[in-house]
């Protein structure tokens, strides 16, 4: 029963995040990623390259309106798969998106279209030095 209300609150969340146009038409656009954790490695040295890593599962993304001035509300948050993937189906506009894992999540810019959803990387510094 917890299962069955769990996956109908998800799926209540995923549609009120869907993207509608003003004539209520459903579109397919958004943002795919990755949330890349880095550097992994105690010590880096040339010629042992210590490549960022996928996030864990469970990393929150956060998905912001962009806005030149004052606050950015927030539009959308997703958690990130055991590949550190995400999507969220976002209406065409601007957008800034962030995750929270790691000491710093640099935010990405990212101009959704209308149209096949760019896929944006979020690197995030894990403080290994």
């Amino acid at each position: 029963m917890r299962a069955l209300l769990a996956a109908v609150a998800v799926g209540l969340v995923l549609t009120g995040c869907g993207s509608e146009s003003p004539t209520g038409t459903q579109v397919a656009t958004g943002i795919t990623g990755h949330v890349l954790l880095g550097p992994t490695c105690p010590v880096e040295q040339a010629g042992s390259p210590c490549p960022e890593q996928a996030a864990p599962a469970g990393i929150r993304v956060t998905v912001s309106q962009f806005r030149a001035e004052g606050a950015m509300p927030i539009v959308a948050t997703t958690e990130t798969d055991a590949e550190g993937a995400f999507q969220v189906p976002l209406r065409p506009g601007k957008y800034v998106v962030q995750a929270d894992a790691g000491m710093f999540c640099k935010p990405v810019d990212v101009l959704v279209p209308d149209g096949p959803p760019p896929h944006v990387e979020v690197t995030c510094d894990t403080g290994i030095r």
